[in-house]
């Protein structure tokens, strides 16, 4: 049985990286064809409206999590009857939120148009916004609960392969049909229609691995708790959403499509480790469930030490060629200012911070601990919101990273502190020691990087080599590192 779960946790890790490469790859190209074809603005305007409706996701009050932490036990014990109780309670409280997000969908069709600074029609945004609407409400009215049920039971590579054949196939067809019939529109109506066909997939599977009965009792305990995930959810949508509100009311288009253009490396990077990391959660989950502290503790160890290091290796990295990526990325699109030294800098740290704290984050989560921290949840959210606000009229894109780093900065810390006190010994001094030969590595990162110079790096061609030598030389000395200290 330990080996069946051990093969079917890589095979969740191994799909996990398939899924967050192909969202780079279709991310990168679907962005660029946007940008070229349909210039900054639009591609900002996507941006934008994506974000505008993602606010949907606060009505559900961070249930997510708190269903998925009372799977784990059922599904453990393979109790059908509670399994049932708790996804028929599920997908009511989520096809309710799918009905409000129809209406929320339809006025901001309607009040986005005449309250953002761009020169577009009125009808050519209201149609793109219901469009894109699609994807969300599929999502919320028929495949939430059931990918949820696959999470908990440790079936997370069904919905990554399901999601990157949708990636591949979006991808192809905008390559085509930008060629054929250039409309931002069609791009989206047919990424819709993918996600409106992944229910039957996520649905088929929990049929196969559950008997899911027809309850009319239904287990409406999860719907109650789930205000004790509420802030939570509230601070992760700050974090993942804020800086590109704030940016569309106070800035403009071409602003937020500077600022997605940056956050397209960035989001890739942290989704890809924070993804793989994700694939660890139903591990630790299950952990607890058999209330083995000591595995518990080990799991967990080994968890934050190759987190840690592979975001500080691959982010120190990012912070060194995020530039002249963007550069080359950008070279053909002259309506707006992609070159941003201070906001990249700042953005990139914000993102390392985020992704070094994940498994903390995650075992919070994991042990249903909502309640117990919302209070560094409600801080996170009033810093990264109250900054933002307040310098994005001065500093622009500079000051909504500031925001963000700030406020990720400090609940990391609340994360270390409260993890430490009530649920598992972290050890103060081996914290700040680990944190400052972060600090030096990435120090020493910058100083041979300025050394070398980025100027040569011209094309594609030259930024693979740059990263490969960076690769090299940095991985190689962090292992020499790593393996010094194990002895």
């Amino acid at each position: 049985m330990k080996k069946l779960l051990k093969n079917e946790n890589s095979l969740n890790v191994i799909c996990a990286f398939f899924l967050q490469i192909t969202a780079i790859i279709s991310g990168f190209f679907v962005s660029k064809i946007i940008l070229i074809s349909f210039g900054s603005e639009v591609n900002g305007l996507v941006s934008s409206i994506n974000q505008f409706l993602s606010v949907i996701s606060l009505l559900e009050g961070g249930l997510t999590a708190v269903v998925l932490s009372q799977l784990y036990k059922p599904i453990e014990e393979r109790d059908t009857d509670k399994i049932s109780a708790i996804v028929a309670a599920s997908n009511h409280f989520f096809q309710k939120v799918a009905i409000i997000f129809t209406v929320y969908s339809m006025i901001l069709s309607v009040i986005y148009p005449l309250i953002v600074k761009q020169k577009l029609s009125f009808q050519y945004i209201c149609t793109l916004i219901l469009i894109i609407s699609l994807t969300t409400f599929a999502q919320y009215f028929f495949s939430i609960t059931n990918r949820i049920v696959l999470q908990g039971n440790q079936k997370n590579y069904i919905i990554s392969i399901t999601m990157g054949v949708s990636y591949l196939l979006n991808l192809g067809f905008a390559a085509i049909a930008v060629q054929i019939y250039p409309s931002i529109h069609i791009l989206k109506l047919f990424n819709a229609i993918l996600f409106c066909l992944q229910p039957l997939v996520y649905k088929h599977f929990v049929q196969k691995y559950f008997d899911i009965n027809k309850v009319k009792c239904l287990d409406y305990g999860i719907i109650k708790n789930r205000w004790s995930g509420l802030y939570q959810n509230l601070t992760y949508f700050i974090t993942m959403n804020t800086d590109m509100i704030v940016l569309t009311l106070f800035s403009t288009l071409s602003e937020v499509s500077v600022y997605s253009v940056y956050m397209l490396v960035l989001n890739a990077i942290r989704q890809l480790i924070t993804s793989t990391a994700g694939g660890y959660q139903s591990v630790i989950g299950k952990a607890i469930a058999h209330g083995d502290d000591k595995e518990l503790q080990n799991t967990f160890d080994k968890f934050v030490k190759v987190t840690s290091n592979v975001s500080v290796l691959v982010f120190g990295i990012t912070l060194i060629l995020i530039v002249p990526f963007v550069r080359i990325y950008t070279w053909e699109v002259k309506d707006a200012n992609y070159i941003q030294y201070a906001f990249a800098f700042v953005m990139v740290l914000a993102q390392l911070v985020f992704c070094v704290r994940e498994p903390y984050r995650l075992l919070v989560l994991s042990a249903g601990k909502f309640k117990e921290t919302n209070k560094g949840a409600i801080i996170e959210a009033i810093l990264n919101l109250g900054i933002s606000l307040l310098l994005v009229s001065k500093f622009g894109l500079f000051g909504v990273a500031l925001g963000t780093f700030v406020a990720t900065t400090y609940r990391y810390i609340y994360f270390l502190w409260y993890i430490n006190r009530h649920m598992l010994k972290i050890g103060k001094s081996k914290a700040i020691k680990e944190h400052f030969f972060f600090g030096l590595e990435i120090l020493g990162m910058l100083v041979v990087s300025n050394i070398i110079g980025n100027q040569w790096i011209r094309n594609y061609g030259y930024f693979i080599i740059a990263g490969i030598f960076y690769l090299v030389i940095f991985g190689g000395v962090q292992i020499a590192i790593l393996l010094s200290t194990k002895k």
